[in-house]
């Protein structure tokens, strides 16, 4: 983790996430992929001059739901997660839940970096 022009960093991290679904052909080019979500987010906090700060840590498991569609090249996906389990001290606001929406676009790709 860098340091910014302020000399603040983010302290050891990690995110991990496992989803559960179902592929659903919808149709000749639309596929319908229901899930089950879980996440789970591990921060250490914000350091400031080399000084961590407090109430800046993160640790909390998340599940849910959520879906995407995929229609051709182009897909959207959708979830909600709520926490199930969440460490925080005194100071540290908690997880109220959490909304995740993407798009992605998929180039039609013939050449491979690594092999075909």
């Amino acid at each position: 983790n860098g340091t910014n022009k302020f000399n603040e960093r983010i302290g050891n991290s990690i995110v991990t996430s496992l989803n559960v679904f179902a592929r659903l052909n919808a149709g000749s080019n639309v596929v319908v992929m229901p899930s089950l979500q879980s996440y789970y987010e591990y921060s250490k906090g914000i350091y400031v001059n080399d000084v961590l700060t407090e109430g800046t840590g993160m640790n909390v498991m998340m599940a849910g739901a959520g879906g995407e569609v995929v229609w051709k090249n182009l897909s959207l996906q959708l979830a909600l997660h709520l926490p199930v389990h969440e460490h925080t001290e005194s100071n540290n606001l908690s997880s109220a839940g959490r909304v995740v929406v993407g798009v992605t676009y998929n180039f039609n790709q013939n050449k491979y970096l690594l092999g075909n």
